[in-house]
């Protein structure tokens, strides 16, 4: 196979001179006869006085290549009759031909060969020596007669030349190798082998030409393809004038546009169906604005061409347009009794967190509107936040979305890009509109608290307007830029901490705080929930596995510490994919999981100790309650002393506010230095160390006041701190106990580390009402609102020195 340019050209004599003129032979002289190998040409005919390039591809043109090499460099092109014919054979190709002297060659990474050949004469094939592995074939050397130009020819020869630069002109097609070799050209035949060289015109056409001998025939044939390619070209440019008389010099985009109107309108057609289609749904839209600027934009899109950008945006904002719920629906009835059954089926307890939620769906009802608060579930993860929420949208029917806004920083994301934007789209709560297709539903804003602030803007800002009842009637996103109606739609928030909310949006919502679960809670949840659900996903169910009461306890304790019930759930998953693939497998397995051995059989071993009551009381040590995004935690506050000159040292990647708290409390430990038996050079000659266990870990907050202030004094005085004992609290520079937060996830955390007692500020005694009864009736809770009353429950009394040996030496 062989390729060339799009459009055969010679090179300038500077870089690959013209073919020389093929030699004249006298007419007495016999025919010169040549044994060539045959090189078929595609898509293409050749004619003399040519340079170009080819490319060869298939192996029978490659090998007859490089015999052609091996010898005289001389090949036989013949133009193939039918495109289709991968390998032509002697059928597939004509008799006339062109004799071609290979200039140069080069391999090429493919595997093909591009060459450089220069056409010579005009060929007739007499017979083929060979068929394989390549064509070789016996030629003939057609040779130009001599000639001697009449007047007639000598005028029919320029007018050609006249006709051929009107042509190059009218076709904008450039080639300047052509327009330099046409005027000083006298041959009548080699005229007309330029011409149906370089005129556009089908394969067959010019094979025609290449075969016919006589020079002023060979002309006269050239010029009718001209004189037609002329025509062409004419006509071609007249359209192409008559349009762009129509198109203002600054609506230039739009000259396919018009000319598509102008073929339609000629022939005849119809509009296009897609058209009828959204004129039908526009007219259904709301009357006024909304339907006004869908019809703008659709006439917009009838006089655009279907493959332009813009015809693209146009479509897909119909398309966001017509999907969305334009039409008022009713309110699906909301039954006060059958939302209890819901939600305390498929949650257990929560009580508080139940009622507070039928008490909005009651208001919400009886009110006709939704209330101007909003609520906001605020707790540690794997608490049950999403499922609730999903779990209110199931006992109102409603359909329900979830929008993370988890890192969200472009209020693009709520309020959607402008149409000016490349790959513009609507903000996440059209989004949500168009997936649920109706404005009853409940919208969950996860992770609210996650919220970021960017340059392009703050998506807090814009959900100001969003769950604000009194402006989120008529919502305008930013791609749809047409006002929306979202008062119907029931809003829930959730996230782990409240205090990372931005006020002005914390203003507008109520939180509601879920706390984490208690040893109990989380054994009826495992039973009643999260067994039958993960029996279910791995087929087990009906298999007869039983896990007592007693591996559920190990299970969560030993296996898992958390909050919530995630990484519980993770782990009966787990225990139940290992069961399953026994039975997979017909292996044995057990069907009654009561002991650790084995729980440890299937899960390994377990990841946490058994808590136990601490009985030793150290100096220095004592333990603090702390409260994360995942709950409670109990931390751990030692102090050390060292010779030294009164340096404190505060290690534990501690933040601002901590490091402050240990200040305050070196600061009071000094001020009240005497009445606590501390001498002053005591302070002055030793080094403090106060460091908090876990240092990868950051820590801050002023809840550890208490703690640090008993443990310094603690190590001052050598007095030990009674064991299994906690305290949460701030401290002022005069010893005063102030309040905290999360003190119910504080103690639960305490309760599964098996702490007895622990001292709280005495302005914290109503949030005990929070801590269920099984944590109050096993753990003491002693209010406290001085150091002092800290100091007396904590601090045992100093143990007694032993006395030295009276013995004497010997």
């Amino acid at each position: 196979m062989a390729k060339s340019q799009p459009s055969p050209s010679s090179e300038k004599s500077a870089k690959a001179p013209a073919a020389p003129p093929p030699a004249r032979r006298k007419a007495s002289e016999k025919p010169l006869l040549l044994t060539l190998p045959v090189v078929p040409l595609k898509e293409m005919v050749v004619f003399p006085r040519m340079i170009l390039p080819l490319f060869i591809a298939r192996q029978p043109s490659i090998q007859a290549l490089d015999e052609a090499v091996a010898k005289n460099s001389q090949i036989a092109l013949l133009a193939q009759k039918r495109e289709k014919h991968a390998y032509p054979g002697p059928a597939d190709l004509p008799d006339i031909g062109i004799l071609a002297q290979i200039l140069q060659t080069l391999r090429l990474p493919d595997g093909s060969t591009r060459i450089m050949v220069e056409c010579r004469s005009r060929l007739r094939l007499l017979r083929y020596q060979r068929k394989t592995p390549y064509l070789l074939g016996r030629f003939e050397l057609l040779e130009e007669p001599e000639l001697k130009l009449t007047a007639d020819q000598e005028v029919l020869t320029r007018l050609m030349m006249k006709q051929f630069e009107s042509y190059m002109q009218l076709s904008h097609q450039m080639f300047p190798e052509a327009m330099e070799q046409v005027p000083v050209i006298e041959d009548p035949g080699a005229l007309a082998d330029v011409i149906a060289a370089y005129v556009s015109t089908p394969i067959p056409d010019k094979q025609a030409i290449l075969e016919i001998a006589d020079p002023i025939l060979r002309l006269e044939a050239s010029g009718r393809l001209l004189s037609k390619a002329l025509e062409l070209a004419s006509l071609e440019n007249q359209i192409h004038g008559r349009v762009r008389e129509s198109i203002d010099k600054h609506q230039k985009e739009f000259f396919l546009r018009e000319k598509m109107t102008a073929i339609r309108e000629e022939l005849g057609e119809e509009n296009d169906p897609e058209i009828k289609a959204y004129k039908e749904k526009i007219a259904l839209l709301p009357a006024g604005e909304v339907q006004e600027k869908g019809q703008k934009e659709l006439a917009r899109l009838e006089k655009m061409h279907a493959s332009s950008a813009e015809s693209g945006v146009i479509r897909t904002w119909l398309d966001t347009l017509l999907a969305l719920p334009w039409q008022p629906e009713p309110a699906p009835d909301v039954e006060l009794k059958q939302a209890v059954k819901v939600l305390d089926r498929e949650h257990f307890g929560l009580t508080k967190v139940k009622d507070r939620i039928i008490e909005y769906l009651a208001v919400r009802k009886l009110a006709g509107k939704p209330p101007h608060t909003l609520l906001c579930l605020i707790g540690p993860p794997g608490v049950g936040k999403t499922s609730l929420c999903r779990s209110i949208a199931h006992a109102t029917g409603r359909k329900f979305e979830r929008i993370a806004l988890g890192g969200v920083g472009d209020d693009a994301e709520i309020r959607g890009h402008r149409r000016t934007y490349v790959g513009a789209l609507p903000g996440r709560l059209i989004e949500a509109v168009k997936r649920a297709g109706t404005t009853h539903l409940v919208i969950l804003l996860d992770e609210v608290d996650k919220l970021t602030r960017h340059y392009s803007g703050d998506p807090a800002s814009a959900l100001l307007e969003v769950l604000d009842p009194e402006q989120n009637k008529a919502y305008r996103d930013h791609y749809l830029d047409l006002p929306f109606d979202l008062s119907s739609i029931l809003f829930l928030c959730a996230g782990n901490v409240s205090h990372t909310i931005p006020k002005p949006l914390l203003d507008r919502m109520q939180v509601v705080s879920l706390s984490g679960y208690t040893e109990e809670e989380k054994l009826a949840i495992a039973k009643d929930y999260l067994i039958p659900r993960q029996s279910e996903e791995s087929g087990m169910r009906g298999k007869g596995v039983q896990l007592n009461q007693a591996a559920l306890r190990t299970l969560i304790r030993r296996y898992t510490r958390e909050a919530g019930v995630r990484e519980l759930e993770r782990k009966i998953g787990s225990l139940y994919r290992k069961l399953a693939r026994k039975v997979v497998q017909e292996e044995t397995f057990p069907r009654r999981i009561h002991s650790l051995a084995a729980l440890s059989d299937l899960l390994g071993p377990p990841k946490f100790s058994e808590p136990e009551p601490d009985k030793n009381s150290e100096v220095g040590l004592v333990r603090g309650l702390a409260w994360t995004e995942i709950g409670g935690s109990v931390l751990p506050v030692e102090v050390a002393l060292s010779p030294g000159k009164g340096k404190l040292v505060m290690t534990g990647n501690l933040g601002d506010v901590m490091k402050e708290s240990v200040q305050i409390a070196l600061g009071f430990v000094r001020q009240q230095s005497e009445a606590l038996g501390i001498s002053a050079r005591s302070l002055q000659n030793q080094d403090i160390h106060v460091h908090v266990p876990e240092g990868a870990i950051p820590k801050d907050g002023p809840s550890a006041g208490l703690a640090i202030c008993t443990a310094l004094v603690s190590a001052l005085t050598l007095r030990p701190i009674k064991a299994n004992l906690a305290m949460t609290g701030e401290i002022t520079l005069r010893g005063k106990a102030l309040p905290i937060g999360g003190l119910k996830e504080k103690s639960l955390a305490a309760f599964r580390e098996g702490i007895t007692l622990i001292l709280i500020p005495h302005d914290n005694l109503s949030d005990l009402e929070e801590i269920p009864a099984e944590i109050r009736n096993q753990i003491q809770f002693v209010p406290v609102k001085e150091m002092a009353q800290v100091l007396a429950q904590a601090l045992l009394p100093a143990p007694e020195k032993k006395p030295h040996s009276s013995r004497k030496r010997v």
